[in-house]
């Protein structure tokens, strides 16, 4: 059932991000994300407040997940477009693809989880699987060296934060209270960038057809952190991060059908290894 689950919240991170890329001949890649992420966090209260305990939300247990929508989806998120726009695609999704390797690390140090070789074999072949799926032709352009610092950044934000709710999950068993807080805690972040990169522009709409799929984004993205937050309340960092990682091989199968994207040589090895690895953690 974790197998199920972080997977499945893959394959909704992954259709988020085409939804994304759908609508970008319309918004820019900010706003797709503002418009994904008002959308999301609509989601998550209307259905707190219907179907969950708000009272929930009144207690201790709410600061880790204020803390990790902080450091994952809020600063790390904010380090990603930073990178992307500064060392480029190709350069940026291999090194923030490292993210579990960082999220096992912390839950083994602080959640007292089990070291096993096999779950680091196979995420290491997951990993791998990213960085071939996503070698593209990378730009000759000069950049700073330190920049490398910005995904490497991301990937340890990300990494901690996927610790940290799984610790918020063990005090608060309330996956849909703890999504709702982490999405919020990523908008607040997000406007803050916002502002501080000067693109409040990006707030704007000229009509609902513009912002349809990064709203149409922004569900999809909801179901992704519900089914995550499932996952990491039954399973172990050490296996869901992982699997939640291989959201880019089902960015791609989905490209080849709504996008019309060609799925190279090169992309479908990348999948062979990302399959591999998923194979080698569902045999524990």
């Amino acid at each position: 059932m974790v197998v199920f689950l972080a997977l499945t919240s893959a394959f909704f991170i992954g259709l988020s991000n085409v939804l994304i890329r759908k609508g970008l001949d319309r918004a820019s890649r900010m706003q797709a994300i503002i418009f994904s992420l008002f959308s999301s966090v609509a989601i998550f209260w209307t259905l707190v407040f219907l179907f969950g305990d708000a009272r929930l939300l009144v207690t201790f247990a709410i600061a880790w997940f204020l803390l990790a929508g902080l450091l994952g989806p809020g600063i790390g998120r904010a380090l990603n477009i930073t990178s992307l726009q500064r060392i480029g695609l190709a350069r940026t999704i291999p090194i923030v693809g490292i993210a579990p390797f960082f999220a096992t690390i912390v839950a083994i140090g602080i959640l007292g989880e089990h070291f096993s070789f096999l779950v680091f074999f196979g995420m290491a072949s997951i990993i791998f699987g990213i960085f071939v799926l996503s070698k593209g032709r990378i730009e000759k352009k000069e950049f700073r060296k330190r920049d490398i610092l910005l995904p490497l950044g991301s990937a340890l934000f990300g990494g901690f934060s996927i610790a940290i709710t799984k610790r918020g999950l063990q005090d608060l068993q309330d996956p849909l209270g703890g999504a709702a807080i982490v999405v919020t805690m990523a908008l607040l972040v997000a406007l803050l960038y916002v502002l501080w990169s000067k693109q409040v522009s990006v707030l704007r709409a000229s009509s609902f057809s513009d912002i349809k799929f990064s709203l149409l984004a922004g569900v999809s993205l909801s179901a992704a952190f519900l089914l995550n937050f499932s996952a990491l309340q039954m399973g172990e960092v050490s296996i869901v991060a992982p699997l939640m990682s291989t959201f880019p091989m089902f960015g791609v199968l989905l490209g080849s059908v709504f996008l019309k994207e060609r799925i190279t040589q090169k992309m479908f090895l990348g999948m062979i290894f990302i399959l591999a690895g998923v194979s080698f953690i569902q045999l524990l």
